[in-house]
């Protein structure tokens, strides 16, 4: 497992060439989970290198439980760079639906670089790495052959 490190694993993105587009979606459980993504984001989206543009894409759970935007977001995951799912939830296990979008998302990409990041839990305690469903959205990564990030839990800071 990787520390929640997206832009190290994207170094092929400060070439000096044109400005790239790094194409993002957020699968959210809901606003807290939404709230924490954009923070641990925030330097990507906000503070970018001048040649990366971002693009995000959010789907909250409630949308991806819906069959009619399933297609929808379905094309979205396989069109993203970066694939977040953000929970804040105590459930053990990924809801059915959000793992057979995820699955189906990485089956069809289209970017041979696309990676994959879990955040469960809340920012001052993340799920363990032996989170069921952290790990479940390892595996579907990583039979992708997609990179997996998490975050990790920071020191105090002074």
């Amino acid at each position: 497992m990787h520390a929640f490190t997206p832009l190290n694993a994207r170094s092929e993105i400060h070439d000096g060439a044109a400005p790239k587009l790094l194409k993002i979606i957020l699968a959210y459980e809901n606003l807290s989970a939404a709230l924490w993504a954009a923070e641990a984001f925030k330097r990507l989206l906000y503070q970018n290198p001048e040649n990366l543009e971002t693009q995000l894409s959010p789907w909250s759970f409630s949308t991806l439980s819906d069959p009619n935007y399933i297609v929808q977001a379905t094309d979205a995951a396989a069109e993203a760079d970066l694939i977040v799912i953000a929970a804040s939830s105590s459930f053990r296990l990924l809801p059915t639906f959000v793992e057979v979008w995820l699955k189906k998302g990485l089956q069809v990409r289209r970017s041979a670089h696309t990676a994959v990041a879990a955040l469960f839990g809340c920012a001052s305690r993340p799920d363990r790495p032996d989170s069921i469903r952290l790990q479940t959205v390892q595996r579907l990564a990583r039979e992708a052959g997609c990179e997996f990030f998490t975050p990790t839990i920071a020191g105090p800071t002074a």
